[in-house]
């Protein structure tokens, strides 16, 4: 995606178990745009929450849960947003070991 002064790249994965369980994994890359970093890391900052008839997000410790599909979003190194999505989760235990189980200390000092 471009637009003036900002631009950035996303690449994503989707997964499927038999079950029907989904998992999708999306990098993006703000390298050549920080006014867009900016934008997309505010909401950590700001510690923001929405909650609404279909949905309740907030910025929170991956200990916390609220329902069975289960998002996680990291900021790392200034540059790069990895989100982790999953439904049919009792916990984030899951999101998170697929997370962390990528080598994040790397991809932060890129």
């Amino acid at each position: 995606m471009e637009i003036p002064r900002m631009s950035w790249c996303v690449a994503s994965k989707n997964y499927t178990k038999d079950d029907g369980t989904t998992l999708k994994v999306t990098l993006t890359d703000f390298n050549s745009s920080e006014v867009g970093w900016a934008g997309a890391s505010a909401l950590f900052a700001l510690k923001m929450s929405s909650d609404n008839a279909t949905e309740s997000s907030k910025t929170f410790q991956t200990s916390d849960f609220i329902n069975t599909s289960a998002t996680i979003m990291y900021g790392l190194g200034g540059r790069f947003l990895l989100q982790v999505e999953a439904s049919n989760q009792s916990s984030v235990d899951f999101i998170r070991s697929v997370a962390t189980g990528m080598n994040l200390n790397k991809l932060s000092s890129l």
